[in-house]
């Protein structure tokens, strides 16, 4: 556990399509991270998948890499997620956004599934496809929007701990 004199984890998200609170720095260029790198890189997974191929001009993340996914953003499959793990040799983490960048379920460092909260969002199954309610996003709401993706609702411990509910993606 860090002491609390240790400075917070350099998060750089690079341009999201909503926004982010510090201590997480958002930047347009991926020019812009510093020569000796950050401790986490987050994007959505396009941007991610072109910074990979011009590896090594950006430098490693120490901690791992955040991949925004969401209804209108690309999917993480497994090719994608190899493909960043040679690329920079950090773990890959999904997060699946709303519209408005919401945070509608996270994937933990099990890998088991994407947890969520049922206050912020409902996540149900309907002929394998996964359907989402954001309860959040009051500017745009949306009510069992498709995902387009097929997947489950999984209920009871992650082997994380949490106790949280989980949508696992169908690959």
């Amino acid at each position: 556990m860090a002491a609390l004199s240790d400075p917070l984890p350099k998060t750089f998200a690079i341009n999201p399509w909503f926004r982010l609170a510090p201590p997480v720095e958002t930047i347009l260029d991926p020019a812009a991270i510093p020569a000796k790198g950050c401790d986490v890189l987050a994007a959505p997974v396009g941007i991610l998948m072109s910074l990979a191929s011009w590896r090594p001009v950006t430098p490693s993340p120490g901690y791992g890499i955040v991949a925004f996914t969401g209804i209108s953003q690309r999917p993480l499959t497994p090719d994608l997620r190899d493909r960043m793990w040679v690329a920079w040799r950090a773990p890959v983490f999904e997060q699946f956004r709303g519209f408005q960048g919401e945070l509608l379920a996270w994937e933990c460092e099990a890998f088991a599934g994407l947890h969520f909260d049922n206050e912020a969002a409902v996540w149900e199954e309907r002929s394998g496809e996964l359907l989402v309610t954001s309860l959040v996003n009051l500017r745009h709401p949306a009510w069992r929007l498709a995902t387009g993706r097929l997947g489950r609702v999984e209920q009871g411990a992650c082997n994380c701990g949490s106790m949280l509910p989980s949508i696992v993606w169908k690959i």
